[in-house]
Order: structure tokens, then sequence, then C-alpha cells
């Protein structure tokens, strides 16, 4: 976080929800917060206080004259798709999409007799975490689906070797890792699999599917 002047900031303000966003995972805050003199928001009560997360202002409610609102009877059928949703001020707007799920991704008979499968990854764009995923949230964030958080996401995908010699395996695993590490821009992404670079090896499991 920059270093500003005390003449620059405000601090210990404090929200009790729907005024602003968290920049990170689209969720309303609430607590303290400060800002600066650009009009940006920062969660906790002075810059020093961390995390700092950016908040953003959450949109005002749009004011319904009388002529503006419909009446029916019965309830209105809501939309079901997961693309919109309605709050109860009668404003529609896109939801923020779901987000990915850590899922592993079994080896099948037919991937040990080709001898690799391929498996899946993100990493939070803002920090270096990683966790495994399933092909189905791995094709949404390709396709910058709005089914997910592909904002927030960065899809990673593995060819990894599951038969032949176990020392071969090994290096081979490793070496696709570190590959992808560098082409890619991923900090730490190889020490995430702990040297396990033989998880799955055909001599290492009791496959009997």
């Amino acid at each position: 976080m920059a270093y500003y002047p005390k003449s620059q900031i405000t601090t210990n303000l404090y929200t009790n929800g729907g005024e602003f966003t968290r920049i990170d995972n689209n969720e309303i805050y609430r607590g303290y917060y400060w800002k600066n003199s650009s009009n940006k928001y920062y969660s906790g009560k002075t810059p020093t206080d961390t995390p700092s997360i950016e908040l953003i202002e959450s949109p005002k409610p749009k004011q319904l004259k009388p002529t503006d609102v419909t009446y029916t009877e019965g309830p209105a059928e809501l939309n079901p798709s997961p693309e919109w949703l309605v709050n109860y001020r009668g404003l529609t707007k896109s939801s923020p999409g779901n987000l990915p799920q850590k899922s592993q991704t079994i080896p099948t008979k037919n991937d040990y007799e080709l001898g690799e499968f391929q498996r899946y990854f993100t990493k939070k764009r803002n920090q270096n975490s990683y966790f495994e995923i399933s092909k189905e949230d791995y094709t949404l964030l390709q396709t910058k689906n709005n089914k997910i958080q592909y904002q927030l996401y960065l899809p990673i995908i593995l060819s990894w070797v599951i038969s032949g010699d176990k020392n071969e395996v090994y290096n081979t695993n490793k070496n696709i890792v570190k590959l992808t590490e560098k082409r890619l821009k991923l900090p730490g992404f190889t020490q995430y699999f702990k040297d396990n670079f033989t998880q799955y090896c055909q001599e290492d499991l009791d496959y009997t599917n």
C-alpha cells in the first residue's frame, strides 16, 4: 500500500453494508474503511490495517415513480437462469457468477493405457494461490463464461504422465510444471505440488477399474 500524508486520507469510517463491494470477490462489504484524496476506498480503519482491500461504491437504487410500478394478480414469474437475479427493489442486474470449486480429476483405465491425462488448476489473479478444479470449471474459465467468476481466476491445464519408469515420470512431470510456471508466470506453482510428481503413477496406485 502506498504512503499517504494524513492530509490526503480520511480514516475510521464505517459502513453497515450496501454502500461498497469488495473488488476481490464482489461481496458486499460491512465494517471500517478509509478513503484517499482520489476518492478511492479501502477496507480497514487506516492504510496500515491489513489486508487492505479496495472497495467499489455500490450503485444507488433507482427511485421508482408510481407510474413505473405494474401490478399483477399473483406472483410474477422470475427468470431462473444463474446469469440474472432480481432483488426486492425491482432492479435487475448481472450475477457475478459462481466461484470455481476444488476438484480432482482421477485417471481412467484408458488414461493409463495412453500413459497420461489432463489435470486442471486455477490461480487467483491477485494472489499466488492455486488449487485443482474440474474440467467443467476449467472450460468455463477458459471460455470466459458468465456462470463463473473468470475475471478473478486464471485457468491452467497440465498433461500429467502416469505410466512408465517412476524416475522418468517424476522428472517429466516436474519439468512440465516448471515450464508451465515459467510460460504463464505462475510464482510458486512448482512448490504447490510438494514434490509429489509421481501422483497417480501406475506403480503407486492400485487401479482396479
